[in-house]
């Protein structure tokens, strides 16, 4: 019985992914020292999947936002104040999310990487669909 226990909990924590700081969005820490950022998300359910690639540039005191789907570069986007806080909300909401498997036929993966964090999230709830707001949100 232990054993399976042991087994089942290293099985999770491999899913999980690591962060070196969950408790501060990566992505702020990104701005603030001029350090590159990405996002991969995947959606995938029984009838469409889905994916994009956003990662972020910088050219003098400008941050850019430049996106991929389904690897066609798209035009990038000048974030301004704002867009840069929905940006950061966006990551701090995806931290304090759990891996969710169960609930929806589509599971949506989100992979975050940085120079010092790296993390996977996969949700499958059907009840948050943080990338579709945050892309209306950054448009």
């Amino acid at each position: 019985m232990r054993f399976l226990v042991f087994l089942f909990t290293t099985v999770l924590t491999a899913q999980v992914g690591t962060t070196t700081q969950q408790s501060e969005a990566s992505i702020a820490y990104c701005f603030e020292n001029k350090i590159e950022w990405s996002l991969i998300f995947q959606s995938s359910g029984c009838f469409h999947h889905t994916t994009e690639q956003m990662y972020i540039s910088f050219s003098g005191d400008s941050v850019f936002l430049h996106r991929l789907i389904e690897g066609k570069e798209q035009p990038k986007i000048l974030l301004n104040a704002d867009k840069l806080n929905v940006l950061i909300e966006f990551e701090r909401q995806l931290l304090n999310r759990t891996n969710n498997y169960g609930g929806c036929t589509t599971v949506d993966s989100y992979v975050v990487n940085s120079e010092f964090s790296s993390y996977t999230i996969k949700d499958s709830s059907c009840a948050w669909n943080g990338y579709s707001s945050l892309i209306e949100q950054i448009k």
